[in-house]
């Protein structure tokens, strides 16, 4: 193969593939996003709307989906609080069916979950090449391996090992939708930028190709590839999220 070096004109003339998307203007196809925000504000079930809506080809909060498989690998939420959530959800029409899930009981065989060993990352890496999804759900981030959140170097194998698994899968790549904690908010008066309401450190945030901030009944959407916008939700007592518009 013969080396090549091109001139800035040159490499700007180059074709450009076309965008594709998973969720219009918030998830770009083989794009690692991650949805962060305190516990129990909801962070779960807004990640399955998107998986749902995905499954379906119906809109997620007024924005257009490419349809296609999703996968589900639900690390931290109990099956049976996960059940809970799916019957709500299917109790309000959102359509549920389309999202695969692991043998519950082969998922735990592999718990607590370590993604840098051999076996575990093949097992993981497996259900990606049987599904072909379009979307991978993985929840939560902590919960991939014993690893020091604070410490970058130790984000960082974890944070390859994800992608090796989805957006750089070598036969079938796709998005990954990653759920996150905050950092503690309670007793700030300011409100975090979304590229630094993560907790610990920065490096996920660097990582990633998009944040998703989910914080009292708002997204902050921080992406490399679009401008930042704010997605303003209502969030019902059965805890379905709906859009209230966008700025």
């Amino acid at each position: 193969m013969e080396i090549k070096v091109l001139t800035a004109t040159e490499y700007l003339s180059l074709p450009q593939p076309p965008q594709r998307w998973v969720i219009d203007g918030l998830v770009p196809a083989q794009a690692l996003v991650v949805l962060w925000g305190p516990a129990k504000e909801g962070k779960t079930t807004l990640a399955l709307q998107a998986g749902c809506s995905v499954t379906s080809g119906t809109p997620f909060l007024g924005h257009e989906t490419q349809q296609g498989p999703v996968l589900l690998l639900q690390i931290d939420t109990p099956r049976s609080e996960l059940t809970q959530i799916l019957i709500r959800l299917g109790a309000h029409n959102i359509p549920i069916a389309g999202l695969m899930l692991p043998d519950p009981d082969q998922l735990e065989a592999h718990k607590p979950m370590n993604l840098l060993d051999r076996d575990t990352f093949f097992y993981l890496q497996t259900l990606v090449k049987l599904v072909q999804p379009s979307l991978v759900i993985v929840d939560c981030f902590r919960e991939l391996g014993s690893f020091k959140e604070n410490v970058s170097e130790e984000q960082r194998p974890i944070v390859n090992a994800l992608k090796a698994m989805t957006t750089n899968h070598p036969s079938h790549p796709c998005a990954c939708l990653l759920i996150h904690h905050t950092t503690k908010l309670t007793s700030r008066e300011i409100v975090p930028d979304a590229k630094d309401a993560g907790r610990g450190s920065g490096y996920l945030a660097g990582a990633v190709d998009s944040i998703w901030f989910l914080h009292q009944g708002k997204v902050q959407l921080d992406p490399r590839f679009a401008k930042k916008q704010v997605l303003y939700l209502d969030h019902s007592p059965e805890g379905i999220w709906t859009s209230r518009g966008t700025s």
